[in-house]
């Protein structure tokens, strides 16, 4: 996609233009915010990849190299993500000092680095150790931290640089936990995940050399007024959380969050017991691609409607998914269930950074979207031992999905609460 001409370059007494001529060749740039957008893509990729849908893979595998419970492990991955809470706060803040390519680079080594140690830990020990090396990486190169760069490049466009970068997140549940699934089955567990990390070596470092710095004069005209604007210091942290707005969208992506990653963490386990682990499998597939088609489309459109009410209406969409899947009679309705559901899961992480983006200066948004998912993902952490904590009690899953339904409910209201008009 190519951006507005720009003035052709003049002369050094500012006269004639020094290549007459040429300016139908010359000053018909590339946005280069488009590149950065793509290798956005790639860091949540492997980000994601690594981060996100690897920690499962790798439970079965520690299981079934230590012996260690799956409790154990699970209580691991728990401090993981809270850990990981806690430094999104200062995500924005430090690219905003030290620049996108030092922070994505820093970040990046230290997923790598504590991926690479996992297949060699002997205690639970040098588990907790190695996983908190990941923390720190995948918490500064995560959504955060493409939402942080990104608004260096677009305003109008943000809807849809955001979803079409967030798109590698979707990407890395159809390519990096099969692949590594793969991987580790033909070579091992130590050499699949150390192949792995070659791949991220081999595409993200030399794309974030190559595309991430700071727009400067001739990139265009959209990244000129958000580079333009930030002259006013950010608010503190404390003003942020006193703001109604900010408060309401933590509440509302919270709950809906902690809903939806429970039940994609149980996903197998619920549609196997009703399908088969062979069906189940089918079930998730489905959810997945509905999720990569739907941000996609909502990417296209979302920058003309009002993100609270397209937020509310995705919440609509996830209540109807769970509520199919809760009461369905068939293996037709629980993949129907799957696809409502998964119609609403790539949209639920693009939505906040949008509402965010609508209501806060374009100096605010950095820290305040940083300080928006640490409130999120701290709620998250505990999503998916609660679920299993509700099914152990209760005895099947229907009490864990009746739990989903509540949280998306009250997260839909939350979502329409704005900040009070001023007097």
């Amino acid at each position: 996609m190519r951006d507005r001409r720009v003035e052709p370059e003049r002369d050094a007494s500012g006269g004639a233009p020094a290549r007459p001529g040429a300016d139908a060749l010359t000053t018909r740039r590339a946005f280069h915010g488009w590149y950065v957008v793509a290798c956005c893509f790639v860091i949540a990729l492997f980000g994601w990849g690594l981060g996100f849908y690897a920690p499962s893979v790798y439970l079965v595998r520690l299981r079934e190299a230590h012996g260690w419970s799956v409790g154990a492990i699970s209580l691991a991955l728990t401090c993981f993500n809270l850990v990981m809470a806690g430094l999104l706060v200062h995500v924005g803040d430090a690219i905003a000092r030290w620049g996108a390519r030092r922070v994505i680079l820093a970040g990046s080594i230290g997923l790598a680095a504590g991926s690479a140690c996992l297949p060699i830990v002997e205690t639970l020990g040098q588990l907790y150790v190695v996983l908190l090396v990941m923390a720190l990486g995948y918490g500064v190169s995560g959504g955060v931290a493409i939402n942080a760069i990104l608004a260096e490049w677009f305003d109008a466009r943000r809807g849809l640089a955001i979803s079409l970068a967030l798109m590698g997140a979707s990407a890395a549940g159809i390519v990096t936990a099969p692949a590594m699934i793969w991987l580790t089955d033909r070579f091992g567990f130590a050499l699949g995940v150390w192949l792995l990390i070659a791949a991220l070596c081999a595409l993200l470092w030399p794309a974030a050399l190559a595309t991430l710095r700071r727009p400067r004069a001739g990139d265009g005209a959209e990244a000129t007024v958000v580079a333009g604007i930030g002259a006013a210091p950010p608010l503190s942290r404390a003003r942020l959380l006193a703001d109604r707005a900010l408060q309401s969208i933590a509440l509302a992506f919270g709950l809906g969050l902690s809903a939806q990653v429970g039940f994609l963490m149980h996903q197998v386990a619920f549609l196997s017991d009703r399908i088969g682990l062979d069906a189940a499998a089918g079930g998730v597939a489905l959810t997945t691609t509905m999720a990569v088609l739907s941000r996609l489309a909502t990417g296209l459109v979302i920058d003309r409607f009002d993100p609270r009410h397209s937020a509310a209406a995705n919440f609509l969409v996830q209540i109807a998914g769970l509520a199919v899947l809760l009461t369905a009679p068939s293996a037709a309705w629980l993949y129907l269930g799957c696809a409502l559901f998964g119609v609403s899961v790539g949209n639920m992480t693009t939505l906040p950074n949008l509402i965010v983006q609508r209501e806060f200066a374009s100096a605010q948004f950095a820290r305040a979207v940083s300080l928006m998912w640490a409130i999120v993902q701290g709620a998250v952490a505990f999503a998916p031992g609660m679920l299993g904590l509700v099914h152990d009690l209760s005895g099947s899953y229907a009490a864990s999905l009746v739990v989903c339904l509540a949280l998306d409910a009250v997260g839909g209201a939350a979502v329409l609460v704005r900040r009070r008009a001023a007097t």
